[in-house]
């Protein structure tokens, strides 16, 4: 606690003209930050150790570490230094919060293991008020020497302590078990402590690494669990809180106390709070704690932005005692719950053998939420306002909240053994399909079930289109929201395989507004030259989006599935209703004042207005209709090139490896798999996101056709490879035995080209080469032809696997991959960095 929040007390002396250390508000931030990049750099060592040497040795060491940072604070007044010392303070943390809760659950009794697991956060709240009082009333020296001692005191203590006997079980060192047991609850071998023994050495059975992470739906679930609760401590706002206490206080105009004295007391209400929750946390119960707190923290969080944002940017004025009482509501609501029971939860969750690299994971997820917090903090303020933050809190924790009512089981009173039983919740990797389906479906009705939402974007891409250009791209895309609501309603509701049908015609049509009228509105609102970076994001979320269903999916129940599914919409409908519509639209139908406002809206200047209203007006002037696609030689060089890509990129094979990636890696034998098959295709979903969002960020910088030439040609020797393996795995039954990781290999490969190249690119391009008369109709056509071609490789993929073989479908998919890159190369000019309008005269 002490060693992340020293710096927060005498941040105002720091910065000053007073400070024997010269440092400005951004040298301050990165200085609250950087612990994170030594925890980050530490905690999976820390883990790795703890496993190896013992939870006590890892964290005995930590103490001359500390004690090395406190002298180097002591000794210097250079910045440089201040910075090493953080990453040190980081490496210490990262060793607390990785091994203490660990050992801190192993070594308890169940009936007491919260209220022992809270003192973590008790002491933590100990150090940060040990360091509001001195860094007041001390001098800078003095208070670093205060410092120094609670790392003598932690050694001086902790050394006469045994280490876990779950450890001892691990290494089989069975007597020293047995001893260090009877140090700690004053009783010989009971069935408490054979249940121990008998459950770490089941654990101990499954070893594998890292992978035993993974390696069960139960201990993905567990996983996933951890750190959703790790996120939401620092969802809430509380790294924040604790850092900048002063500042947020000394932000209003109207206090009636000193901000010091104000942090100071906001510090000894988490602490009591901490205290208070670790006496009641296994009598009420985590869940309830962590539901009870996140509802409080949410209404402070909000209460403080409104305050802030009513006092900063309007002239009403409020009393100081709200903004008061609204901290006061999140020092009590955050420590009751979030803010105290994260390693409660952490130990409890994973088993003996991967309780140490889940503990490391949790700590890579607490850092990277709590330096995103933290770095975010002072620029909201300077963009935006203060307020802003903590609105984002409420916002995230409301979502967090939603994610722990639905799905995090009671622990409190349970053995470990018994924890771990509460997450081992199997489902078949294939349920839909499966005798433990509430929906009787066989593998043709789920092949015509997947290819349904062509279906739906074939009757609606052309509407979106014209709707778009009559009423407005926001409008449109907003109507959408509704329509998806609706069809996970119904897919909740009913298990008839009719009304599925249904559904998926429904979800087709929001596909058809999102496929036709999103690439337009990107690229409307885009500075060219950061257009390819924000319409990539189409795909990036595209893929984030399949990437979301393979994990939740995989090991949730399927009425829980969509009921997260739900959230999904919502937000999308939330966020975009804040966003303005496209100058582009508002030239288009005559409001000039409102496409001002826009373009002011999103750029904050009128440089290129006159050129968007010129080059819109001259587009609108040759306005007639669906001719207008093929009126001259360039509308039609316009459409020949974007079809061209729209087809190719269904006919590379990408839809089937998104709706059938399952079931291609379910055709290998199980003794032919280096994972399972629901592994296989989360970890092909993660590939596609990342390939995705690292497209985005070069498409500009290397360019359309460069991107789309090299990718095509790989995704076709990606596809001949899989071709191969699987006609010489199938139809010569070679023993591969040994080979698996070609296979892997091909469809990474495959998922990288695919997803940074046609699959990426293919919106943005059709977004560039129309122009503002024919973009809503050019992008329903656009639609069509997708639907179409993919609706053709989603039927043909099962026909041809039973008909010839699964081979066959990738031989055919590397053909038309060689075929596309030659095709690019023939006939698309580059348009990365150019405005639409001179994308438009390129094709001219």
């Amino acid at each position: 606690g002490s060693g992340f929040s020293w710096l927060a007390p005498i941040v105002l002396w720091l910065t000053s003209e007073e400070s024997e250390i010269n440092m400005t508000l951004t040298q301050f931030s990165w200085l609250t930050s950087c612990p994170q990049i030594g925890f980050l750099l530490s905690v999976v060592p820390s883990g790795m150790l703890a496993d190896r040497y013992g939870r006590k040795t890892v964290l005995i060491s930590a103490a001359p570490l500390s004690l090395l940072a406190w002298i180097l604070v002591a000794t210097t007044r250079d910045i440089t230094v201040l910075f090493i010392v953080r990453l040190i303070q980081g490496i210490t943390i990262a060793i607390a919060f990785t091994v203490a809760p660990v050992y801190v659950a192993e070594v308890s009794s169940p009936k007491v293991r919260g209220l022992l697991g809270g003192q973590f956060s008790l002491m933590l709240q100990v150090g940060t008020v040990v360091s509001y009082v001195a860094g007041l009333y001390l001098s800078y020296q003095t208070y670093i020497y205060v410092q120094m001692i609670l790392s003598l005191m932690f050694l001086a203590t902790f050394s006469f302590m045994p280490e876990s006997p779950y450890y001892y079980f691990m290494v089989k060192r069975k007597e020293q078990a047995y001893s260090s047991y009877y140090w700690l609850s004053g009783k010989q071998a009971t069935e408490e402590l054979l249940k121990i023994e008998e459950n770490v050495q089941e654990d101990m059975k499954n070893k594998t690494g890292w992978v035993d992470l993974i390696a069960r739906k139960c201990d993905r679930r567990a996983l996933w669990l951890v750190q959703l609760v790790s996120f939401m401590r620092a969802a809430t706002g509380m790294p924040s809180y604790a850092a900048y206490g002063t500042q947020i206080f000394a932000a209003s105009s109207k206090n009636i106390f000193p901000t010091d004295v104000l942090a100071l007391i906001m510090v000894i209400v988490l602490l009591i709070c901490t205290f208070l929750a670790a006496l009641f946390s296994d009598t009420a119960g985590r869940r309830f704690l962590l539901i009870l707190s996140s509802v409080g923290t949410i209404i402070s969080n909000l209460a403080v932005g409104v305050y802030f944002y009513l006092e900063l940017e309007t002239s009403v004025n409020l009393t100081i005692w709200i903004l008061y009482l609204a901290v006061l509501g999140f020092c009590m609501s955050a420590n009751t719950g979030t803010g105290n029971l994260q390693t409660v939860v952490q130990a409890e969750f994973f088993p003996s053998h991967t309780r140490g690299k889940g503990g490391a994971i949790t700590g890579i997820t607490s850092a990277l939420s709590t330096f995103l917090v933290l770095k975010l903090y002072q620029p909201l303020i300077d963009s935006v306002g203060i307020y802003m933050n903590f609105f984002f809190y409420a916002v995230s924790i409301a979502v967090s909240l939603f994610l722990i009512h639905i799905y995090l089981p009671e622990s409190a009173g349970k053995t470990l053994a018994e924890v771990n039983s509460l997450v081992k919740v199997e489902k078949s990797t294939l349920w839909l399909t499966s005798d433990q389906s509430e929906i009787k479906m066989t593998d043709k009705d789920f092949s015509w079930i997947t290819a349904t939402i062509e279906l739906g974007i074939l009757a609606f891409v052309i509407p979106a289109g014209i709707l778009a250009d009559r009423y407005g791209r926001k409008r449109v895309l907003l109507s959408a929201a509704p329509l998806c609501f609706l069809s996970w309603i119904l897919a909740t509701l009913t298990r008839d395989i009719v009304v599925l049908y249904v559904i998926r015609f429904i979800q087709g049509i929001f596909a058809a507004v999102a496929f036709t009228v999103a690439p337009m509105y990107v690229a409307e609102i885009s500075d060219p030259k950061i257009r390819g970076f924000l319409g990539g994001h189409f795909c990036v979320l595209l893929s984030s989006g399949t990437l979301f269903c393979h994990v939740i999916g995989s090991y949730l129940n399927y009425v829980t599935y969509l009921r997260i599914l739900m959230v999904l919409p919502v937000g999308f409908f939330l966020l975009l209703l804040f966003m303005p519509e496209t100058p582009y639209y508002y030239f288009m139908v005559g409001k000039t004042a409102e496409a001002v406002k826009s373009y002011n809206w999103l750029k904050n200047d009128n440089g290129d207005l006159s050129k968007i209203e010129q080059a819109v007006q001259d587009e609108m002037a040759s306005r007639g209709g669906w001719k207008d696609l093929i009126a001259t030689k360039s509308d039609r060089k316009a459409l020949l090139i974007v079809q061209s890509i729209c087809i190719a990129k269904c006919a590379i094979g990408l839809p089937t490896y998104i709706s059938f990636g399952r079931q291609m890696f379910q055709t290998l034998s199980s003794s032919n798999q280096l994972l399972a098959s629901d592994q296989l295709a989360i970890a092909m979903g993660v590939i596609l996101t990342v390939s995705a969002l690292i497209s985005s960020l070069v498409s500009d910088m290397l360019g359309r056709r460069t991107l789309l030439i090299w990718t095509s040609l790989g995704a076709a020797v990606a596809n001949l490879t899989i071709a191969v393996y699987f006609y010489l795995y199938k139809e010569v039954s070679l023993n591969l035995a040994g080979t698996e990781w070609i296979m892997y290999l091909a469809v990474a490969i495959f998922c990288t080209a695919a997803n940074m190249g046609l699959a990426q690119l293919v919106m943005v391009v059709q977004a560039e080469f129309f122009p503002s008369n024919t973009r809503g109709k050019g992008g329903a056509i656009s639609g069509i032809v997708s639907a179409v071609v993919t609706f053709i490789v989603l039927k043909l993929y099962q026909v041809l696997t039973v008909a010839v073989g699964i081979y066959i479908n990738y031989a055919i998919f590397s053909f038309f991959a060689l075929i596309t890159a030659v095709v690019i190369y023939v006939i698309l000019p580059e348009s990365a960095g150019k405005t639409l309008a001179e994308v438009n005269a390129i094709i001219k």
